[in-house]
């Protein structure tokens, strides 16, 4: 092994050491960290988007915020449902525009937020809730879906980020034909996220010193409008959008969900079955998270079908070109013949 190998792979497992042991620290915690407390004063709450409710559904810990049109007299019984997954520090309100369009086509929509996100019930324990834990609370929603709409087809499961990583757990955990399909939106790959925070350090060379001084607070990396920006969207996003997207963000983040992901955390032959083979995968040109080359072994190692949105940035549901990465989807769908 070449020295410079050598320095790479220690600085690779330093940085990646000095994660967890950040990491240890909220964990510890039952409430929000010192960052996550002023965030939560700042968070205004947007009105639905019109034709969208609220409703709550019963998990196993509590409440569940679900955004849904399902009292919507549009739509066809023979097109399943649409369950969407928010990732980290997200919610449903992430889906409000994806909602607002496929609500147009005579969709049924459901957009969850997952315990302790958007106005679902936080548990005291939040801070060590994993993929496992947040897999329950999808699986007490597709069986308020199905029971809602007995003669559709099962739901498909959408799942955008750390949502993509836990829909692929999901899909594998639950049993096989939960759904109809899995449409994987800059998804967590299922080996694991380590080269994904790798990317993120690179582009942000702060990330640690910034973590630290923010009290190991996991909402660090995206305490302002610039590092969300950064993060999330293209160059060329409206700063209005910004700061509104910024504004309806979850104001915190359990540690526990991207540990369970910083590794190999479900194999694809698993959920590739359970769907039915209907597997397809979304990715972003611009994407500095999922970054192409991530996403192309990613896609070879499914096999399966996939798009790129050309210009977006992570964050596909809300960048410019969010039409586009919606339009992909209705295609997939018409595809299945769901």
């Amino acid at each position: 092994m070449s020295q410079r190998v050598k320095i790479a792979v220690a600085v690779t497992v330093a940085l990646l050491g000095t994660f967890a042991l950040g990491s240890v620290a909220p964990s510890l915690r039952t409430g929000p960290g010192p960052l996550s407390k002023r965030l939560r004063k700042s968070k205004t709450e947007k009105p639905l988007p019109e034709g969208i409710k609220r409703i709550y559904v019963d998990g196993v810990d509590g409440k569940l915020e679900v955004l849904t049109n399902e009292k919507s007299e549009d739509g066809r019984p023979e097109d399943a449902p649409l369950l969407m997954i928010h990732g980290g520090m997200g919610s449903a309100r992430c889906y409000d525009k994806w909602a607002v369009y496929f609500a147009s086509k005579g969709r049924k929509v459901y957009s969850l937020s997952i315990r302790g996100h958007g106005l679902s019930n936080r548990p005291d324990n939040f801070n060590s809730l994993t993929n496992a834990d947040f897999c329950k609370d999808i699986a007490s929603v597709v069986v308020y879906i199905t029971e809602s709409h007995p003669t559709s087809p099962a739901p498909v499961l959408i799942g955008h980020s750390a949502g993509g990583g836990l829909s692929q757990y999901t899909v594998s955990t639950l049993k096989p034909n939960t759904f109809s399909g899995v449409i994987l939106l800059a998804p967590y790959p299922n080996t694991g996220g380590a080269p994904v925070y790798l990317e993120w350090i690179k582009f942000d060379p702060l990330f640690f010193p910034r973590f630290f001084w923010h009290g190991c607070d996991n909402m660090s990396p995206l305490s302002s409008p610039a590092l969300v920006k950064r993060a999330f969207f293209s160059d060329g996003y409206d700063e209005g959008e910004l700061k509104d997207f910024f504004n309806q963000m979850n104001p915190e983040e359990t540690p526990g969900w991207p540990a369970t992901m910083t590794n190999k955390f479900t194999d694809h032959e698993p959920v590739k079955m359970n769907a039915g083979g209907r597997v397809h995968i979304i990715s972003a040109s611009h994407d500095r998270l999922m970054t192409p080359p991530i996403m192309k072994k990613f896609v070879e190692r499914y096999g399966c079908s996939s798009n790129v949105v050309e210009g977006s940035g992570h964050h596909m549901m809300f960048d410019n070109q969010w039409q586009v990465a919606a339009r992909y989807v209705e295609a997939k769908l018409e595809e299945w013949n769901l």
